[in-house]
């Protein structure tokens, strides 16, 4: 569905096309949403799959602790829950490329302050030269050295 919308004084068209959005974010999993223009809008259901957090009235929640959202029309839309509001809110960085629907959310600002101070590496698994898994935590305790090549 595509409909015309008014931005200041622009005249703008914004897709409200249903496509798949694949989110990396902790594990990958791919849902339907609905895209506003380049903004994802999943339903409230699937947001505890994507981000550990449910949408409910107290507003985002996870197990007893819950954040208060005081503008929850910033968040709430008529086809579902903007991810990007909700990521925005925890304070967790995200990326998103609409054409190729993907996003990918980062840990929230305190993880990352605490992983920094505390000089502590995120553990992974990725394969050696003969293809066996190696965990990142398989040599705890020695001196690592990490190698990292982008062709970009």
């Amino acid at each position: 569905e595509i409909s015309a919308c008014l931005v200041g004084s622009e005249m703008c068209i914004r897709d409200r096309a249903r496509r798949p959005l694949t989110v990396i974010a902790g594990q990958t999993s791919t849902v339907e949403a609905v895209w506003d223009d380049q903004r994802p809008i999943v339903s409230a259901e699937v947001l505890g799959e994507l981000l550990d957090w449910e949408w409910r009235a107290e507003g985002l929640c996870r197990e007893t602790v819950c954040v208060p959202v005081t503008d929850r029309s910033h968040v709430e839309h008529d086809e579902g829950i903007d991810i990007l509001s909700v990521t925005e809110i925890l304070d967790r960085p995200a990326v998103i490329d609409p054409d190729a629907g993907l996003l990918a959310v980062g840990q929230p600002a305190a993880d990352r302050l605490e992983a920094l101070h505390g000089r502590r590496a995120p553990d992974f698994t990725l394969p050696d030269l003969t293809g066996s898994p190696r965990s990142f935590s398989d040599w705890a305790g020695r001196k690592r050295l990490l190698v990292a090549f982008a062709s970009w």
